[in-house]
């Protein structure tokens, strides 16, 4: 009798998976906003934004550096990518001294030699509340921000899988 011994070939370029991530602070708060782009491949552009209450643009880093000339004035000198080097495509965004009116949902694009900006890849909700207010029954604490959670809500995954049995 032959046994079969499925293998398995995935084709991780070929998926785009972008989740609702939900973060909470209070007002005053440092807080990171989590996006990854490609790893293993130079990024030429990373644009953060902000689609709600009103479309913004927060963050722009192009041509190996931040380009603020359409950055929204009210993010002036409070945001940074948390790693410069974007290393394993880290291109989370530090946003400083947090404030109610930073509530709303914010998006990530990255741009490669391979590819345009394309959708989003991260989708944010930052929720700003004072401390000890209660959110979805959680306090807001007034220290560090770890009010990161994902939704679980999966906006779109597209996967390459071929399997082969010899």
């Amino acid at each position: 009798m032959k046994t079969f011994v499925p293998r398995c070939l995935c084709f991780p370029h070929v998926k785009l998976q972008r989740c609702l991530v939900n973060v909470t602070a209070a007002p005053g708060q440092t807080v990171s906003l989590p996006c990854r782009g490609p790893r293993d491949t130079d990024i030429t552009v990373v644009e953060w934004s902000r689609a709600e209450p009103e479309p913004e643009q927060v963050f722009l880093y192009r041509d190996k550096k931040p380009d603020p000339q359409n950055q929204s004035p009210s993010f002036q000198n409070r945001v940074e990518l948390r790693d410069r080097q974007m290393k394993d495509g880290d291109v989370s965004l530090t946003l400083k001294n947090v404030t109610r009116n930073d509530t709303g949902r914010y998006e990530c694009r990255v741009q490669t030699e391979a590819n345009s900006l394309p959708e989003p890849v991260s989708i944010i909700q930052l929720d700003v509340h004072q401390k000890g207010e209660s959110v979805s029954g959680e306090s807001v604490s007034g220290e560090s921000v770890s009010g990161e959670s994902v939704s679980g809500e999966t906006v779109e995954s597209v996967s390459v899988f071929l399997f082969i049995f010899w």
